[in-house]
């Protein structure tokens, strides 16, 4: 009995570790994200604000044929 006890300790310890591991990962893909959604924000909001500072185009004369 004490060894099945010591194997399933064994086998608890890989997966606590192996679960740390992978939520590492994920932390790591989660900050590389916010910081890309972040940057995709900020372009956003710049080509907005030099498009809303263009003046609008005219409109092309009526042609009569």
């Amino acid at each position: 009995m004490t060894e099945q006890m010591k194997d399933r300790l064994a086998d608890l310890k890989a997966q606590l570790a192996a679960g740390e591991s992978a939520l590492a990962d994920l932390d790591a893909k989660r900050e590389q994200l916010v910081a890309n959604l972040l940057r995709i924000s900020g372009a956003i909001q710049v080509l907005g604000e030099l498009l809303a500072d263009e003046p609008a185009p005219e409109p092309a004369p009526d042609r009569v044929a």
